[in-house]
């Protein structure tokens, strides 16, 4: 407005209006990188809020631009981009107006890999001392590299890695890392990697090792109605499982099963005199059951008799009677004869049955009348043992 002479002012004229320009964004790192999305963030530099930002993405230092995205914030997401790639940004200011700022580089970086994927079976071969591992691209192209690791504690520590250009890794034996121990369940993962570049850990799941067939049994007791054999884990480490069996028939039946995680059982409620045959295989954390390590083949001692009075007393001849004490049929008896308790023997008989005929029509010469005799009994065992001499009572001939 004007003011006169007279101090009498104008009226206003119409108002004028105009921005400032808008300061040009500062850099700031990026952030959110993933296989297929970053997060390019900058600074307002002064710029107030409701400043407009136009910001750009390209693969190629923008000889050409891949995105751009228009926004009121310091940051924007870019996404749907391309794994284990380099992008570039840079972002610029629009002021209210109109006018732009000169764009500001913003630091490039590189997309992850993409993890990569669960194959329909996991684990290939499974053996002893081994075990093979698969997994797919998830998207990767040729010329990846995996790397695959292997535990025992679920990667609170690693036991190996193996960098490879394949979709599968071999542990153990013959492949990446020492020889896996038997019947051990490992934990696998794999992730993808390229220079400092690198995927999430993919987790491939567990698998236990196979069990070892137990080794080298061998008995350590034989009783009259028990027995027990031990044998050497052969690798198999300690909480391994292992199913002994007893059989009279060679395994065409089993007569008992034990199952124990020592590397020794024992049987007992056996009948004396009696050959038995015992095996023992491991059973895997994995289900599966080893072949049974070699049958051992045994005896139970046999039981002495027990006495039982004389029979069929004649001139000439005496039979001797016992009692086969829990014995079973097909046991072997020695039964002897004196007139002296047995400073001598005048004659002795083998037989299955229980009893025996001295004298006329049975074992050794005829018998004296009027004369005392005395008799005894051993059992004799399949083992080839014999138990010790049992007195029947002595009696005389007629």
């Amino acid at each position: 407005e004007a003011i006169n002479a007279g101090g009498v002012e104008t009226g206003f004229t119409s108002a004028l209006s105009t921005a400032t320009p808008a300061a040009t964004p500062v850099a700031a790192a990026p952030s959110g990188v993933a296989a297929s999305s970053i997060t390019a963030n900058w600074g307002a530099n002064g710029n107030p809020i409701g400043t407009a930002y136009l910001a750009q993405i390209s693969t190629d230092s923008f000889a050409t631009v891949n995105a751009s995205s228009q926004t009121l914030n310091t940051n924007t997401a870019f996404l749907g981009l391309t794994a284990n790639t380099t992008y570039y940004f840079q972002v610029r200011a629009v002021g209210h107006n109109g006018q732009a700022t000169a764009f500001t580089a913003l630091a490039s970086t590189m997309t992850l890999l993409q993890a990569p994927g669960a194959a329909a079976t996991a684990f290939t071969v499974v053996d002893l001392a081994s075990v093979t591992v698969q997994w797919t691209s998830g998207g990767n192209g040729t010329g990846t590299t995996y790397t695959a690791q292997i535990s025992t504690d679920n990667f609170t520590t690693v036991n190996f890695s193996s960098a490879t250009l394949n979709l599968s890794a071999f542990f153990g034996t013959g492949g990446a890392g020492a020889a896996l121990t038997p019947n051990t369940t490992y934990f696998f993962q794999v992730r993808a990697v390229s220079g400092g570049n690198a995927s999430a850990f993919l987790s491939l799941g567990s698998t236990a090792t196979l069990a070892a067939q137990p080794a080298s049994p061998a008995l350590t007791v034989v009783g009259l109605s028990s027995t027990a054999f031990n044998w050497s884990a052969n690798g198999n480490p300690s909480g391994t499982s292992y199913r002994a069996q007893i059989s009279t028939d060679g395994f065409a039946t089993v007569n008992s099963s034990s199952a124990t995680l020592n590397a020794a059982a024992a049987f007992a409620g056996l009948v004396p005199n009696t050959t038995y045959f015992l095996r023992v295989a491991a059973a895997g954390h994995n289900g599966q059951t080893t072949a049974f390590a070699a049958t051992l083949t045994t005896a139970t001692y046999a039981a002495a008799p027990t006495a039982a009075a004389a029979a069929n007393l004649g001139t000439s001849s005496i039979t001797a009677n016992w009692s086969a004490n829990a014995n079973p049929a097909g046991t072997t008896y020695l039964v002897q004869i004196s007139t002296d308790n047995f400073t001598t023997v005048n004659a002795s008989s083998s037989t299955l049955n229980l009893s025996a005929l001295f004298g006329t029509g049975g074992a050794g010469a005829a018998l004296t009348p009027n004369t005392t005799y005395f008799f005894q009994v051993q059992a004799v065992g399949h083992n080839g043992s014999a138990t010790a001499f049992v007195a029947l009572p002595s009696t005389p001939t007629l």
